[in-house]
Order: C-alpha cells, then structure tokens, then sequence
C-alpha cells in the first residue's frame, strides 16, 4: 500500500488559505446559484475542512473570535474613508454598469467597483476571514479575487458588448448591514434586450457595497 505522507506545516497553512478564501468567495457571491448544504435549501455551507486535522497530535488552534463567523462580520472600528466615485442608488449603478457593457468600456466598469484601497480599509476588517488566526491579508483577499473580476467583466461585454440594455431593474436577494457598510447580496440585473427583443437576467456583479449612499460593486464574476 502506498505511504501517503500529511502535508508540511508550511503547505497545510498556505491550502488552509486558499480555502478560508476560497469559501469568502462564495459567501460574496463566486458560485452559479443557491447555496446548498445536503440537499437542504438555504443552509451554510460547511467551513473547509483543514488538511492539518489529520497530522499525528493535531489540535485546534485558539481562534477568539470564532464567533464571527456565525455573525458573519467582526467587531471593527468605525472608519472616516468613503466610496469615490460611486452611483447614487443601486439601480443607478446597475444603469451605469449596463451604458459601460453596452459601449464595451471595461475600464469604467472597473471603475464602478471599489478600490484595493477602499476594500482594504472599509470591508475587509469586518469579514470573518480577516480575523487573525486565518492569517489572511486584504491584499491576499484583493489578488485572489482580482482575476475573477477582470474575466467577469470582460466575459460579461464580450457577450452583451454593443447591445441595448438601458431598459432595466435590479434586485438584491438580501441585504446584509455592516458597521461601515451595507452589502446588497446576490444581485441581478434583469435588462432588456433590444436586439434579441427578450429579458434577460445578469449576475455578473453579485455583491454591491453600500456606503453613506454611494454604492460600488464589490466585484465581478465570470
């Protein structure tokens, strides 16, 4: 029989990572539909479980704030940074989204969506995954997600580029309020399409942050 050896310390704690981010991702809005946990509607999903638990004396580690990730947010300070360049309203954003996609200007797009900066500063210390027994940075977070969202965008004009799309609403399937934000979750843009003369339904900014009435995509996805 094959001898399978456990990961290194140095491993297990980059995978325990990757999934910590990797399971933000979905929370944010990276997963095609519902999130489902055996079969049962409208459960959490498992956290990702660490390849370290199966290391000979494993034990788990101190995590005192463990409990944010039931809360889903941490306890953080509140800041004095706002949201630059941002829309009005979240039908306004998705508006502005839609004349971005419709004239293939990714970088306005891009420009619609917080900044590293602001990510950094207003969101992230309030996500469970920034407590710090995960080890994770925000611009750990910030890179992880990155080429998610410039694919997201580019993929959503490559398909849509061009057309009309200005007749539009927008619907937020929940909405989540933070100490410095409040985050619109599972959003879509349900547009118009004057060339194919049908509705169609959009999710590529899953995520919306609002902040002091200005509003920004919290990302892309593809």
């Amino acid at each position: 029989m094959r001898h399978v050896r456990p990961p290194t310390f140095g491993t297990a704690i980059l995978i325990d990572s990757i999934l910590v981010i990797a399971a933000a991702l979905v929370a944010w809005g990276f997963h095609s539909g519902p999130v489902r946990e055996g079969g049962v509607p409208g459960t959490h999903p498992r956290s990702p479980r660490s390849p370290l638990e199966r290391s000979p004396g494993y034990y788990a580690p101190d995590d005192p704030e463990s409990s944010s990730v039931a809360r889903g947010r941490r306890y953080a300070p509140r800041v004095a940074l706002e949201l630059a360049g941002g829309a009005s309203s979240l039908g306004d954003l998705a508006r502005l989204l839609l004349a971005d996609v419709e004239a293939r200007d990714e970088r306005a797009m891009h420009a619609l969506r917080v900044t590293r900066h602001e990510f950094q500063v207003i969101c992230w210390p309030e996500f469970p995954q920034s407590r710090p027994i995960t080890r994770i940075t925000a611009d750990d977070a910030w890179e992880f997600s990155l080429p998610t969202s410039l694919a997201g965008a580019g993929r959503t004009i490559g398909l849509y580029g061009g057309r009309d799309l200005s007749k539009a609403r927008v619907t937020a399937g929940r909405i989540e309020r933070y100490r410095n934000f409040t985050l619109h979750r599972d959003v879509v843009i349900t547009a118009w399409d004057a060339q194919a003369k049908e509705w169609v339904s959009l999710r590529f900014v899953p995520s919306v942050v609002e902040r002091h009435g200005q509003f920004k995509a919290l990302l892309f996805k593809d």
